[in-house]
């Protein structure tokens, strides 16, 4: 039996900073808070980051170790790619141009969005990262791995 990992995806009327999703009700005809599209994916989604103008949004698929990128206005997947060490959450530089992958492995990859490349892989401590958060500026990406939140430097997109 073939087992098919899917993201279902809501339009949530109460996210007025993300206006594609957002306004999919209202150009449709349709009431909030409903399924809008099932897309598929990899093995186990984890983790998701919407680009800032909501035409990108990225899945981290752990068991997979792959993540998926979907056009939100066709809700396709566009591409997927490999990361080492069993992908769980996501962060996405301001610009767009920088995701960053908390592993299982205790590690976080550095990403390039202009071509879904891995440009460095940081050892980020002894846990494995549980969830990514990015200072407004970009600067700081802090790491929870569940016993401590660890705060990494960002220079240059390189931790």
């Amino acid at each position: 039996m073939k087992i098919r990992t899917t993201l279902a995806l809501l339009a949530l009327a109460f996210y007025s900073d993300l206006p594609a999703l957002a306004d999919i009700h209202t150009e449709a005809g349709l009431p909030a808070n409903i399924v809008v599209a099932t897309i598929p994916v990899g093995k186990l989604p984890t983790g998701v980051v919407i680009s800032r103008d909501s035409s990108t949004i990225y899945i981290a698929n752990v068991s997979s170790s792959t993540i998926s990128v979907i056009n939100a206005a066709t809700n396709t997947v566009v591409n997927t790619f490999f990361v080492a060490g069993n992908p769980f959450c996501l962060a996405l530089s301001p610009d767009g141009s920088t995701l960053y992958v908390g592993c299982s492995n205790q590690s976080v990859a550095v990403v390039s969005t202009a071509s879904d490349t891995v440009t460095a892989t940081v050892n980020a401590g002894e846990f494995r990262s549980m969830g990514l958060a990015l200072s407004p500026d970009g600067k700081q990406l802090y790491d929870l791995t569940g016993l401590a939140v660890f705060a990494l430097s960002i220079r240059q997109r390189i931790l």
